[in-house]
């Protein structure tokens, strides 16, 4: 079980910025308001999912606020993990009519997938069979940035292979010209850039449409 105050407890040893470390306590606020409950701690996992409509209603007159506010709560969410019970809340998020919401907390699952890729494994193939393009793009992105990683690099090596066996070649190759972008732009990393190199080398090899 957890609640908001302990996803914002966890979101702070993370070390967020001065600037998302106001954004996070403002939300507390906010959420505490808009649920009509005394503090973080009261809102466990059940109200939680109930949390981006409640903002909704609570900025009725000024939507970007609310966007804003449940970017916050992806964000600390995606920190803390996409643990059982907190699916549902993720879904919301990702599902919701503002598309930048959708992109930003999709991206906000990277910063977990680095410790527990399997947790994340999910939602990398449920947006790489999916028509929201959008979406498949930024999971695309994701797999890239992960590649170079040394610990992730065979788990990714044979989710390509898998992926490319089930004829979903299409998101292979977006894997692919993402990697080739993230090496053109690690000019500062010289480590890095050998990496995704490295990665872009062997996807060639075992894949001939991508020479």
């Amino acid at each position: 079980m957890a609640n908001l105050q302990e996803i914002f407890d966890f979101y702070i040893n993370t070390n967020p910025t001065d600037w998302k470390l106001r954004n996070a306590s403002n939300l507390l606020i906010h959420a505490c308001q808009a649920l009509n409950v005394n503090s973080a701690e009261e809102i466990d996992e059940e109200l939680l999912e109930e949390l981006p409509e409640a903002l909704d209603r609570f900025f009725k007159n000024s939507p970007q606020k609310a966007i804003h506010d449940k970017g916050m709560l992806a964000e600390m969410i995606g920190r803390f993990g996409p643990i059982e019970n907190l699916k549902n809340v993720i879904n919301r998020l990702l599902n919701d009519p503002d598309e930048n919401l959708q992109q930003f907390t999709l991206q906000s699952l990277e910063y977990y997938a680095k410790v527990n890729f399997e947790a994340v494994l999910p939602y990398f193939e449920r947006y790489g069979k999916s028509n929201n393009t959008l979406l498949k793009q930024v999971s695309a992105i994701m797999i890239a940035r992960l590649s170079y990683l040394q610990a992730l690099q065979e788990k990714i090596k044979q989710l390509l292979w898998h992926w490319a066996k089930e004829e979903n070649k299409d998101y292979v190759g977006l894997v692919f010209k993402e990697i080739q972008r993230q090496a053109a732009n690690s000019i500062d990393s010289p480590e890095r850039k050998y990496r995704y190199l490295g990665m872009r080398d062997w996807m060639q090899q075992q894949f001939e449409y991508l020479r």
